[in-house]
């Protein structure tokens, strides 16, 4: 039978892009070259034919059809259109240059002469540009350039050769006749324009030489051959590409060079997603590891195994740390943030069929194709195997990065094995078998037996695993039992290739046969899925970006999709406002609408710093400047007419820097005055800073009694019923949760949460000191407050509420004097607490258990701190002139703030 029996090519619109029809016709394959000109004429070439069709009418709802067809016997690497005529193309290849035209139906060709030079390999031509007035359409020059540095400039009108060039690299001049021996330049692409011509040859150059060829006006060197080139209309910019993926452009006018794009030159075996940092790590059968960032897609880093084939790869969910499995059996683990290579395990014998952490970051797993399992501690940095297990996995079940999956609480463990028509669960700690269910028993009504092809585990409260099957189907296990709770056929044509379901447990992704499929996982409706084409060749693997927004496929190339779904039901309006997690842009500031309507959305804050108060004309009348102080080196970066007076807040803000390179992407923001006078340490201590952020207590006049009884829990005489009034003294002193609605704000020493709805209040005391600072946490669960020290204390108090049930849960005591700010970092892991002016002490808390972890002196007084929005392990604080940036280094359960 036949490989092909017929081939498709789809048209495409450029504005938008939607496929606009398919030209169809039966016995060809290995289409070589595909032409679209004047929205009219596409040409085709195959190894046996050369069709030219009809796309006049495809905008306009009309079929492509067939205009003409030819028989070929000859190599064809090069068909142009020209673009005076539609009905004439050029072609080039293997000892051939033919012209070709399309009359009465019929499409015909003719050789050119090439006498002494029919021996050569043509690869590419291009038509003179520009046209004189008395000269005809047909009358100009078409260049021919072959691999062995030859550029033949043909008479088009008289189909013949008027001369022949040789380029060669070794001369000054770098152009020859063709009386000197040696070798030339091997030429893979020509582009001409009016003034210039365009070459990409085999030795990685781009080179610019004018019309005469007389020498080279400017040039490119690249890492790979250069395989096609294109100059820009306007003659200022020359498009390129590489063998090696690469896609960018030469600037003519500044003579700079622009990489656009980096891609595989292989197809893409596994990725795996980052969520911290934003990247995404791809292994290719080209031998290299590549990670790119997601935010500007940009290749950060690229890892080449010469010798091996990687096969699989994973990020660690906490640490910088990529894992990689080779076709050798080794597992290789590198620090990005060092781009170093950590250890190298040695366990499996066989090509790595599966790689992945458990989503705390505590383990990694690796299976084999000889169906040995392994186990790791990622307590440290450097990783240490606990449990190697044999025959344990499937050898026939195939690689796939679905091959080991974990549950996303880290409990449970499942893979294909130990034969393709098992599936196994463990637990991930101790790889104790929990579970075994026989997939090919579970049809009854079937003769054939069913074996499992991949696994992804449902929502945790769900406890359900899904198995795709080699009969299309995906069956719905119940984790714990085993039990078939649903069974979705027909799935895809052909099995399933890998499947993923997205965070809220709404929807379901698989790939089969090319095309990707969305779900509804609950399957409520008639037609449950929907299907996206676009693949080439057999699509690999599948994912969700970790904020939904977005879906990734890989195969032939990588795919990004915009995943459009409804939010759930029930979410919160402020959910649309999140910034996706792929393509982020900058934020517009705009005029407010002074008209009287009702807003119809939340109003967002500005980006810009709010007024500073009680500045003097003084002040005004100079310009303030932003510093950027790294350790001690202060540095100017920009300069803004509202930046007055001393530094006032700090925000962190998730705006990526443009051009952001090889480190996450993170804005920090600060507003400062320049250094007048430096004071010692001692001095600095007790003179207050000339910032409204800091927070100075109300002057009390009455004590409280040396001896007090309150009263029991429910006999109260007297209880607060409302509280009306705000602390303007406070600083920070005022949380709201968009997301739950929580609302809390302090008075005095009582904190005030209020329901924005009804207007009912509950009041939380537990402070006999006034309250300087609130801090919530991301999930709104929890909420600390702080207050002076009371009369006899030697420290303040920081109070940790429940914000269900509103009861104090632990009191924390660690700074002298007042609480200047607090911060939760992004995954609520730790709580950061900062002391005064008086105090100068910055502590790390754990925010399960409320043991203070580390604690340290800042030799100036500081303002405000704040957590990097995408790493628990990075915060800033900002005092007078200077930025500090901590990193939270934690080796086993010790963890270490350093600047």
């Amino acid at each position: 039978s036949t490989l092909l029996s017929a081939l498709c090519a789809q048209l495409w619109s450029w504005l938008p892009c939607v496929q606009l029809g398919s030209c169809w016709d039966e016995k060809l394959f290995s289409c070589q070259v595909f032409q679209l000109l004047s929205n009219s004429t596409i040409l085709s070439s195959c190894l046996q034919l050369v069709v030219v069709w009809n796309a006049a009418q495809v905008t306009r709802g009309g079929e492509v059809a067939m205009l003409a067809k030819a028989q070929i016997d000859v190599d064809i690497q090069a068909l142009k259109i020209a673009f005076f005529d539609d009905t004439r193309m050029v072609s080039c290849g293997r000892d051939n240059v033919r012209l070709w035209r399309v009359r009465s139906g019929a499409l015909r060709s003719c050789p050119l002469d090439l006498g002494e030079y029919h021996s050569l390999e043509f690869t590419d031509l291009a038509f003179e540009e520009g046209q004189a007035a008395q000269r005809e359409p047909e009358d100009r020059t078409l260049f021919v350039c072959s691999k062995s540095g030859h550029v033949l400039e043909v008479d088009y009108k008289n189909v013949c050769v008027r001369r022949v060039r040789q380029l060669l690299p070794a001369e000054p001049q770098g152009c020859q006749q063709l009386d000197k021996a040696g070798p030339g330049i091997a030429i893979n692409s020509i582009s001409i324009s009016s003034a210039f011509c365009a070459m990409g040859s085999e030795d990685g150059y781009l080179r610019l030489w004018p019309l005469d060829f007389s020498g080279v006006i400017l040039e490119a060197e690249h890492e790979a051959p250069v395989s096609s080139v294109c100059i820009s209309p306007d003659s200022r910019k020359v498009l390129c590409t590489t063998t090696a993926g690469n896609l960018g452009y030469l600037d003519i006018q500044s003579r700079d060079y622009h990489t656009l794009m980096r891609s595989h030159e292989d197809s893409v075996l596994a990725f795996s997603l980052e969520g911290i940092w934003k990247q995404m790590a791809t292994v290719s059968q080209d031998n290299t590891i590549r990670v790119w960032d997601l935010v500007s897609m940009q290749q950060l880093y690229d890892f080449t195994a010469a010798e091996e084939m990687p096969c699989a790869v994973a990020f660690h969910p906490t640490q910088h740390i990529l894992a990689c499995g080779f076709d050798s059996g080794m597992v290789r683990t590198f620090s990005l943030a060092a781009s170093d290579l950590l250890l190298e395990h040695k366990q499996h014998r066989a090509a790595i069929t599966g790689l992945t952490f458990s989503p705390d970051g505590n383990f990694m797993f690796s299976s084999c194709l000889q169906g040995t399992l392994a186990l790791y501690s990622c307590m440290t940095q450097k990783s240490h195997v606990l449990r190697v297990l044999g025959n344990v996995v499937a050898r026939d079940a195939g690689s796939g990065p679905d091959a080991l999956v974990v549950s996303g609480d880290s409990r449970l463990l499942a893979f294909v094995g130990p034969s393709k028509y098992v599936v196994t669960v463990m637990e991930t700690c101790s790889l104790d078998e929990l579970l075994r269910v026989d997939i090919s028993i579970l049809d009854l009504t079937s003769t054939d037996l069913d074996s499992a092809m991949r696994l992804c585990f449902g929502p945790v409260p769900r406890g359900e695993l899904l198995v795709s099957t080699s009969a299309n189907k995906i069956l719905v296990l119940d984790a714990k039992t085993g039990r078939v709770v649903r069974e979705v056929s027909p799935v895809h044509r052909v099995s399933c290739s890998s499947l993923a379901l997205s965070e809220d447990g709404r929807y379901l992704l698989t790939a089969g046969d090319k095309v990707l499929k969305v779900w509804d996982y609950q399957m409520r409706f008639d037609v449950n899925f929907q299907v996206y084409i676009g693949h080439s060749e057999p699509v690999r693997q599948v994912a969700f970006t970790p904020d939904q927004r977005h879906v990734i496929s890989v195969g032939d190339a990588i795919f990004l999709w915009d995943f459009l779904a409804l939010p759930t039901e029930g979410s919160p309006p402020a959910r649309k406002l999140h910034k996706p997690f792929l393509f982020t842009e900058g934020n517009s500031e705009k005029l407010k609408d002074s008209s009287e309507t009702p807003r119809q959305t939340v109003p967002l804050p500005l980006l810009s710093s709010p007024p500073c108060l009680e500045v003097s004309s003084e002040e005004l009348a100079g310009k303030g400047k932003i510093h950027l102080v790294l350790g001690k080196t202060p540095c100017l970066v920009q300069q803004h007419p509202w930046s007055h007076g001393a530094s006032h807040s700090l925000a962190a803000a998730p705006k990526p820097f443009p051009g952001a390179a090889a480190h996450r992407c993170c804005s920090l923001l600060c507003v400062t005055e320049s250094r007048k006078e430096i004071k010692s340490p001692q001095s600095q201590r007790s003179i207050r800073p000339d910032s409204y952020r800091h927070f100075t207590p109300r002057f009390k006049a009455s004590v409280l009694p040396k001896s007090f009884s309150s009263p029991p829990a429910g006999s109260e005489v007297l209880k607060l019923k409302a509280v009306i009034g705000y602390n303007g003294n406070g600083r920070g002193n005022m949380v709201w949760s968009p997301d739950t609605g929580f609302f809390a704000y302090t008075c005095g020493c009582i904190i005030v949460v209020e329901d924005l709805h009804s207007g009912s209040q509950h009041h939380w005391l537990g402070h006999a000191e006034e309250i300087s600072t609130l801090a919530l946490s991301h999930d709104a669960q929890v909420l600390a407050s702080a207050s002076g020290k009371r009369n006899g204390d030697s420290h303040c108090q920081i109070c940790i509420w429940n914000v269900q049930d509103g009861l104090c849960t632990a009191s924390l005591f660690h700074h002298q004097t007042q609480v200047q700010a607090m911060a939760f970092s992004q995954d609520d892991r730790f709580l950061v607490t900062l002391g005064d002016y008086s105090d100068q002490t910055i502590a790390l808390w754990n925010a399960n258990t409320y043991q203070l972890m580390s604690s340290a002196c800042i030799s100036e007084p500081v303002h405000d701190v704040a957590f990097s929005p995408f790493s628990h392990r990075e915060l800033a604080c900002v005092g007078k002139g200077a930025v500090m940036f901590w990193l939270l280094e934690q080796q086993e359960a010790d963890v270490k703030l350093k600047v």
